[in-house]
């Protein structure tokens, strides 16, 4: 039997809440948005040796690095929900809508300065072909101030306009086109408050996590394990991304961590990762409330729970 960790020892991670604001703002969105959100695979892993992926990318500097700041995060949130808003049916040719900074500052609890950070994640996304800002003339020949329309481009950085993907489209072999594979990001991410409290890395591995099992569904994957060599190779982040990932997702209780043999020769386990689809249809202010419930402590709540030293922050 495994010995347990003294409190002291274990991992620390602190759970957010939602604020009503947000869910108000995304039950809004979700009304005029019925559909799942599309995500191509080739965002999420490489299409060749030594190339990083567009994720990988938008998480770091825009320089080949994958820190996982801040500004990844609030880059990776801005893109995923226009794939989401705006990845759908397009009656112009152009998948477009217009920007509204503020709106995603709230949708996603940001500090003060929030809607700076959207403005500076907005334009990181143009400067890198992920998006287009392009000035409505209309609009700004109605107003004082100039408007900004955001044309999605497709989110592989391949500087082509956004098309939704059609795994029927196949090259001349009669295989499906990489650029056409793709997997779905629930809906309820966004209505159910997830999409808001989640961090960075949290969305990260919940990506590589949904692309992998989609990818050995349809019997393109290899059905292994993602090994640490994986990880670094085909989706280009260290360990640390994927253990702080793992971590938030499992003390939400999102995903499920099981040990699994891999021959009987060896008697060599691994870690496999369900993604506990379900649980994206709880409400997520409701499930942390009920930690912290059971948490029980002063005003910053502190217990074990799932395995770590969980802090419960404050309502908003």
């Amino acid at each position: 039997m495994a010995s347990k960790l003294p409190a002291k020892d274990l991992p620390r991670l602190t759970l957010a809440r939602p604020s009503e604001s947000a869910l108000s703002l995304a039950s809004e969105i979700g009304e005029g948005h019925k559909g799942n959100c599309p995500v191509r695979s080739c965002f999420v892993r490489r299409s060749e040796p030594g190339s990083p992926t567009p994720l990988a990318q938008l998480m770091g500097s825009g320089q080949g690095q994958n820190r996982g700041g801040q500004g990844g995060g609030v880059r990776l949130k801005v893109l995923l929900t226009l794939l989401w808003v705006c990845g759908g049916k397009s009656s112009s040719g152009f998948h477009e809508l217009s920007r509204r900074d503020r709106a995603y500052s709230i949708l996603f609890d940001l500090d003060r300065n929030g809607v700076r950070r959207i403005g500076r994640a907005l334009h990181w996304l143009h400067d890198n072909h992920f998006v287009q800002l392009v000035d409505d003339a209309e609009l700004s020949s109605s107003r004082k101030r100039r408007s900004t329309m955001i044309r999605l481009l497709r989110e592989d950085g391949s500087q082509t306009d956004y098309h939704r993907p059609n795994p029927t489209t196949k090259s001349e072999d009669g295989v499906t086109k990489p650029e056409e594979l793709y997997f779905d990001l629930p809906r309820s991410l966004w209505t159910n408050g997830w999409f808001t409290i989640l961090s960075g890395p949290a969305l990260v591995i919940l990506l590589i996590l949904l692309d992998d099992a989609n990818l050995r569904r349809s019997g393109i994957g290899s059905g292994r394990w993602i090994s640490p060599l994986d990880r670094r190779e085909k989706y280009v982040f260290s360990e640390t991304m994927w253990r702080k990932g793992t971590a938030e997702l499992t003390a939400y209780g999102l995903i499920e961590i099981e040990r699994w043999g891999v021959s009987w020769e060896t008697a060599y386990s691994h870690n496999r990762y369900l993604v506990l689809r379900d649980q994206f249809e709880e409400d997520a202010a409701t499930v942390v409330s009920e930690i912290a419930a059971k948490l029980e402590g002063a005003p910053q709540a502190s217990c074990v729970h799932r395995g770590f030293e969980l802090h419960v922050a404050k309502k908003h």
